[in-house]
């Protein structure tokens, strides 16, 4: 298959690269040069001819291009340039999509504790966006979703939380974590590696029977915690409902519809 990755340049982009080139031949797409033996195509994705130009001869999308920070022009930029790139697909026949979302657009916030409304948090959470990062990727989600419905094209939005690159994952073992009940409360204590995201991507690019359209948690198994998650939930958020089973040091993030859409699970943790 002949997959486009937009955004390649960024960290998480290299991790998918690697992952996808051994079994399909990709184009590539970002503002900065990529070194290797894939086509490039530079430029900016709220560009449309540039994105015309990058969807011409692919059967799928990997789209990780955006703005993963906060700036007066992440709004416009996360949400022109999905546009542009499904309306593409859609003029060009092409019928798989998977995108970076995140599960900022759920209700997490950098400036204040916004605790989740329950736990194990899963797809069925309301989506409450604190921002203007959070609210692009909720309204990304919306962009595919109609997509999806109304041209058929299949369209899987992971969201991702916290990625880490390998090298921190293997170093947060060595690292003290007092404080980190209180200093990673807002991020909900969840991470999850890179490598685990783009194995991701890749089982959904090639999943047989993709649903038309969902949206996916990706988490680590696991908490950045060294306590177990179920005392921290009711120290942190007494007025939080645990609507399921968090046993031992399980992550708040449930990735069961991950695993039921396309078989994945995270294998990657800091604790081993």
């Amino acid at each position: 298959m002949r997959v486009l990755v937009t955004g390649a340049s960024g960290m998480l982009g290299g991790h998918i690269i690697r992952e996808l080139e051994t079994a399909h031949d990709l184009v590539l797409t970002s503002r900065r040069p990529v070194a290797g033996r894939h086509p490039h195509v530079a430029g900016d994705l709220t560009d449309p001819d540039l994105v015309r130009r990058a969807v011409a001869g692919v059967e799928a999308v990997a789209h990780l291009g955006a703005n993963p920070w906060f700036s007066p022009d992440t709004f416009r930029t996360n949400t022109v340039s999905t546009y542009l790139l499904l309306e593409a697909c859609r003029e060009a026949g092409i019928n798989r999509f998977v995108m970076a979302g995140s599960d900022w657009g759920v209700g997490k916030s950098d400036e204040r504790d916004c605790p989740p409304e329950y736990v194990p948090v899963d797809e069925a959470h309301p989506v409450r966006p604190r921002d203007h990062y959070g609210l692009s990727k909720a309204v990304g989600e919306l962009v595919c979703e109609t997509f999806a419905r109304e041209h058929g094209i299949r369209c899987a939005v992971m969201r991702i939380t916290g990625v880490w690159t390998p090298e921190r994952t293997a170093a947060y073992g060595r690292e003290s974590h007092e404080g980190a009940e209180e200093d990673a409360r807002k991020y909900w204590w969840s991470y999850v590696d890179a490598r685990d995201v783009a194995r991701a991507f890749r089982l959904a690019l090639e999943a047989p029977n993709l649903p038309g359209f969902g949206t996916y948690l990706l988490s680590a198994a696991d908490t950045v915690l060294d306590d177990p998650t179920g005392g921290a939930v009711r120290r942190a958020w007494p007025g939080v409902r645990i609507a399921g089973a968090l046993p031992g040091h399980a992550s708040v993030l449930s990735v069961e519809a991950a695993r039921a859409a396309f078989g994945w699970v995270p294998v990657h943790s800091w604790r081993a």
